[in-house]
């Protein structure tokens, strides 16, 4: 029982650092882009032969398994994060799966710290919104939604189920 109390603890640490970034398109119901990440990823994009993979100031790339239009199946795909102080593109991927976002709102960053070790944003809102300078996506609005998962949630069922099973097994001392 105290096991399984630590390992429902231990999955709820685990699952903190992670966040699920979903890309839709505004007034579309099927979602763009899906992907899950670390809060605080380390710049990689082996599948573009490229290191490091980030330049101060400007962007890190990162590869990720990217679930494309509600599809099941990942695709492994190169995201680039930038520096809104560099530009207005502040998202982008190397296969052009995604279309490049933009903002005319520096603030909008979606990572703080420098390109070699950041940390992902989380809006107030839950969600950032994006223009675009993809060809056939200019007046399209696109909205960039960042969920955690609760680990807080997943702990208390573990608590209540092992206070179930320790309640359980003093009726049957008796």
């Amino acid at each position: 029982m105290v096991v399984a109390a630590l390992v429902v603890s231990s999955a709820a640490v685990a699952k903190a650092d992670t966040l699920t970034y979903t890309l839709s398109e505004q007034g579309v119901s099927t979602p763009l882009a899906t992907w899950t990440m670390s809060s605080t990823p380390t710049p990689n994009c082996p599948s573009q032969g490229l290191s490091p993979c980030y330049v101060i100031g400007d962007f890190f790339g990162l590869d990720e398994n990217v679930y494309l239009d509600g599809s099941s199946t990942p695709t492994l795909d190169t995201l680039v994060f930038f520096n809104t102080s560099a530009g207005d593109v502040v998202l982008n991927d190397t296969d052009f799966f995604i279309p490049e976002l933009t903002t005319t709102d520096p603030t909008q960053q979606l990572y703080s710290n420098n390109e070699a070790n950041p940390e992902m944003v989380i809006p107030p809102s839950g969600a950032f919104t994006f223009g675009s300078d993809t060809p056939g996506f200019q007046d399209d609005v696109f909205i960039l939604t960042v969920t955690t998962p609760e680990p807080g949630t997943i702990t208390f069922v573990g608590l209540g189920l092992a206070g179930l099973l320790l309640f359980r097994r003093r009726q049957f001392a008796l």
